[in-house]
């Protein structure tokens, strides 16, 4: 198995890729903890990963209690060899209808929190650890109404690779997974429930493979940056998407006939 013997942090792990990851790396033998904010669903998590899993809430915002609240869980399960910060925030930000606190919260869950995650885990890292930092094809698409999204996860990408510059010399790895359209509960925070079928259609229509991904596809390649099979890939962006950024115009909304 490829993460045996392994200890791998995965945030926001209750749900949607974060969990389809806690579970593909639980699969292939890590002892994996997830945190997040929601205990019911930390719970649920848990209890489905099974006897390995550990989960702990912390709020990915919470930057007084971050260093104690990640020291406690490191005496509980050692340090880390690798760390899936994923959680993040999807919100609506269009222009002339956004505030600044609404504006403020997303780029703290997106952005200032992954730097802080890592700053306070350096201590608790082993040397040839992987870091992996969940960004989206927002970063490169302009999506309307998701400008602080967009700012925020085209953030992480300078952010890696400066990061990844820093720590090569304990040859700790950090790269950058972007998923595409993904059917997870995202979608819940850009639709009305009612309309996620016909958002979920027109999503499809725009990808050059003609289907949404799945959860479970991004977590195979959190899989492999975690794994030593990426032993030599650092300060990389992987897209997740089903060609959109590369190949936009092989979607069927622009086939023709």
């Amino acid at each position: 198995m490829r993460m045996a013997g392994k200890t791998v942090l995965v945030t926001g792990g209750n749900s949607g890729i974060g969990f389809a990851a806690a579970k593909r790396l639980s699969e292939e033998g890590a002892t994996v903890v997830i945190t997040g904010r929601n205990e019911a669903t930390l719970s649920e998590s848990k209890a489905a990963l099974g006897e390995s899993a550990f989960a702990f809430r912390l709020d990915a915002t919470d930057f007084v209690g971050l260093e104690s609240g990640l020291a406690s869980i490191v005496r509980d399960v050692g340090n880390f060899d690798a760390v899936f910060l994923n959680a993040g925030d999807a919100s609506l930000t269009p222009v002339g209808g956004t505030t600044v606190e609404q504006f403020d919260h997303l780029i703290a869950t997106n952005l200032k929190s992954p730097f802080f995650y890592v700053q306070a885990l350096l201590p608790h890292l082993r040397n040839n650890a992987s870091i992996v930092l969940n960004s989206s094809i927002g970063n490169a698409i302009g999506m309307p109404g998701m400008a602080a999204y967009a700012a925020s996860k085209a953030g992480l990408i300078g952010m890696a690779r400066c990061i990844a510059s820093e720590l090569s010399g304990r040859a700790i790895r950090v790269n950058v997974v972007s998923p595409g359209n993904i059917r997870t509960p995202f979608w819940r925070t850009v639709a009305d429930a009612a309309l996620i079928p016909a958002v979920h259609e027109f999503a499809t229509r725009s990808v050059p493979l003609g289907r949404l991904g799945e959860a479970e596809g991004v977590a195979e390649v959190v899989l492999f940056l975690c794994s030593s099979e990426s032993s030599y890939v650092q300060a990389t962006e992987l897209y997740v998407d089903g060609g959109v950024t590369g190949a936009m115009m092989g979607a069927p909304a622009y086939r023709q006939g």
